[in-house]
């Protein structure tokens, strides 16, 4: 099973824009030692232009990579880096699969 997780979503609260870092993205911060608040600080470029209701695609050139606690992010959301493969393996007679762990 492949499953795409975005890392981060941009938003709008109380008609702000901001960007919500996935769990993904806050575990990594982190295990580097960085703050959510440097997370946050590294994603400013990824909020929506505005929050008036109106969905444009954005006009602003996004980076290629964003440095977050002094890792290179890739920001295409389609390539390979961004997904998370896992299984999901089902009781056999009652019985728990060998565990097996693997990084890639």
């Amino acid at each position: 099973m492949v499953r795409r997780w975005q890392l981060w979503q941009p938003i709008c609260i109380d008609q702000q824009p901001t960007v919500i870092p996935s769990i993904e993205l806050l575990a990594m911060a982190l295990i580097q030692k960085c703050s959510a608040a440097q997370t946050l600080a590294a994603l400013t470029s990824f909020k929506p232009e505005n929050c008036d209701g109106k969905h444009e695609p954005s006009q602003l050139s996004l980076p290629e990579t964003v440095k977050i606690c002094q890792l290179d992010i890739d920001t295409n959301i389609r390539g390979v880096h961004q997904r998370i493969m896992y299984s999901i393996p089902w009781l056999d007679n009652h019985q728990p699969p060998p565990f097996a762990s693997f990084c890639a």
